[in-house]
């Protein structure tokens, strides 16, 4: 969709990927849907619309970084991408319809598991994965009874070679991040034996809930991840029975500095897919996103500083 936008291609591959890579991830923040923040929700015991304030004014502040460090240098007179043929336009319900099977068949699948774990607790528990990759079959099925193809092109897609080097990026992305979740032999995550070595040498308690997390993302690329890693070491950080300003405070600089770091994290899987896309190099890519990203970081901390002195 972002290359069909300049099929004359005036904007530069390095410029486009970090525009597709950025503007994806600007709901992240606080939209109730993502894995991420649903385990954030859960160990924090925050109800969602207070998530979903708490993370508004950081999708802002990445609209408003997004648009004045990338989205301002594109040419404001691309000539207009070709308008399909009248009779090729399909309606709008059929165009969501996909991204729709995605949705619902994750829910589906997870209410499903849910039930039967529930009249089965001896049911082992489903891979986080596979909800997903049912959602996305569902949406598959749904595309190729619309547009059928021939056996010869469902191999030419699945065979392809970009097909399979993708697929290996992707899966040893995950593998890595598999081992960096991984407890170490004595039960204590890297993330916990980094926060003993910052008491250790006298880390203030503010560098420690912006530094963690965000090492946690970088190291795993993933939201669950860098939650499920750091959290609860900021949720130590807190004290006994924090009053809720102390928890709003230190999620939203937790949060934002955990989603930073995943962002300009390598092994981010989406990061992966639009730099092989668009053919560009990680660094690049990645250089241009280092200025709003600090914008919502400086947004983060001005609302933690806000959060404990005022409320």
């Amino acid at each position: 969709l972002v290359e069909r936008c300049d099929p004359s291609g005036a904007t530069s591959p390095v410029l486009k990927a970090r525009a597709n890579f950025w503007f994806r991830h600007i709901w992240e923040y606080w939209w109730p849907l993502y894995p991420g923040l649903l385990l954030a929700m859960h160990l924090t015991g925050l109800d969602v619309w207070q998530f979903m304030l708490l993370g508004l004014p950081l999708t802002v502040a990445a609209v408003v970084g997004g648009q004045f460090f990338l989205l301002r240098r594109i040419a404001r007179d691309l000539p207009d991408a070709p308008a399909p043929a009248e009779a090729e336009v399909p309606s709008l319900t059929r165009l969501l319809a996909p991204i729709a099977a995605v949705i619902v068949g994750y829910a589906v699948f997870r209410a499903g598991a849910g039930l039967l774990r529930a009249a089965l607790p001896d049911w082992p528990p489903v891979n986080r994965y596979v909800p997903m990759i049912f959602g996305i079959l569902l949406a598959m099925g749904l595309q190729a009874r619309w547009r059928p193809l021939s056996s010869a092109a469902w191999r030419r897609i699945l065979l392809s070679r970009n097909t399979l080097s993708l697929a290996l990026i992707v899966a040893a992305v995950r593998i890595y991040g598999a081992f960096i979740e991984a407890p170490l032999p004595g039960g204590d995550s890297p993330i916990a034996l980094m926060q003993v070595e910052m008491e250790h040498w006298g880390i203030p308690r503010l560098a420690m809930v912006m530094l963690l997390p965000f090492v946690a993302g970088l190291t795993t690329g993933v939201a669950v991840g860098f939650v499920g890693a750091s959290f609860p070491i900021v949720i130590s950080l807190m004290g006994v029975a924090p009053p809720l300003s102390t928890v709003l405070a230190y999620t939203v600089l937790g949060f934002a500095c955990g989603h930073i770091g995943q962002m300009l994290s390598p092994v981010h899987v989406c990061l992966v897919v639009t730099n092989a896309h668009f053919k560009t190099g990680l660094i690049h890519s990645l250089r241009g996103l280092l200025a709003p990203s600090a914008l919502v970081v400086l947004t983060a901390l001005a609302l933690h500083l806000f959060l404990l002195s005022w409320i």
